[in-house]
């Protein structure tokens, strides 16, 4: 959120330094394996600074806050990376964390088979005995794959880019061909757990992120997304006037608290402007009103 209001700040007062500094920082995330470069959507933080080692935690609501900034930065610099970057974040939640009635689940575990970032790490051997030869030198060329690993002790590689690598070249046949063989043969390992809590809050910031999304790059997907989470969180989780906070097992429990009602408003406001439907209106301002009380 502070690399979004620096954005616009910048933007607005024409800083070409700070705008610089920005758009740095977003392509070095998207480079390193904070980003998974199969999957899409961002893990939870790294505390190195190439961003290289995640927590291999994925959040909804960092994906809703990234793809967001993204979507910004793509619309200041025009740089397509950040196009890129922003559809495969809102991509993943559509494939791995959006429920069958339309609501966006909470969260992905880091652990698999008993450790961290089983899942999504590679050994070299593993690539070898896998992948063709040609293929192999791709993924050597592309996420930087050794047979020391770059992943803690276990020998294993965390997938990253390169600065020399060119974002472009995602779109080449060869690449999309490996990173949909390595993708297929990573669906068949054990998935971390899915916490499929659907949250008033978090789903308030997705349907945020999906309808400014839908105008930025025009994709009906994304807005239909969000429609259908505000329909599902209308239809589960308000009762009478009153906003419940979570939705699980066929139930909704808990009482709303601030951030529930700040968030599920906002991402009515956004979503009315882009499909101008005033039942969204109306709707936060029921909400504002129960807030304001």
């Amino acid at each position: 959120m502070k690399m979004r209001l620096l954005l616009r700040i910048a933007h607005r007062t024409g800083d070409q330094h700070t705008i610089k500094m920005v758009e740095t920082t977003l392509e070095n995330m998207a480079r390193g394996g904070i980003y998974d470069h199969l999957g899409g959507g961002f893990h939870r933080y790294s505390t190195d600074p190439i961003w290289l080692v995640p927590h291999f935690e994925k959040m909804l609501y960092d994906q809703a806050a990234l793809a967001t900034v993204y979507l910004e930065g793509y619309q200041v610099t025009k740089n397509p990376m950040f196009e890129s970057v922003a559809r495969g974040i809102l991509n993943y939640v559509l494939t791995d964390m959006t429920g069958p009635k339309g609501g966006f689940y909470s969260a992905e575990d880091a652990d698999s088979e008993g450790e961290e970032g089983t899942f999504y790490v590679w050994s070299d051997a593993e690539l070898k005995e896998i992948l063709s030869l040609e293929e192999y030198r791709l993924a050597y060329r592309l996420f930087g794959v050794s047979s020391e690993g770059n992943f803690e002790e276990s020998g294993k590689n965390i997938f990253h880019l390169s600065k020399n690598y060119d974002w472009n070249e995602n779109a080449v046949l060869e690449v999309k061909n490996l990173k949909k063989k390595l993708l297929e043969i990573r669906k068949k390992r054990e998935r971390p757990f899915k916490d499929d809590k659907v949250l008033t809050a978090w789903n308030g910031l997705m349907i945020s992120s999906m309808a400014k999304a839908s105008q930025v790059l025009q994709d009906p997907d994304y807005l239909v997304a969000a429609q259908n989470s505000a329909n599902f969180l209308k239809t589960h989780l308000y009762e009478k006037k009153k906003l419940a906070r979570r939705f699980r097992d066929s139930e909704a429990k808990f009482t709303a608290s601030l951030d529930d009602y700040a968030y599920l408003i906002q991402g009515l406001i956004d979503l009315y402007e882009a499909d101008f439907d005033e039942k969204w209106l109306d709707w936060a301002s029921q909400l504002q009103k129960k807030q304001d009380e």
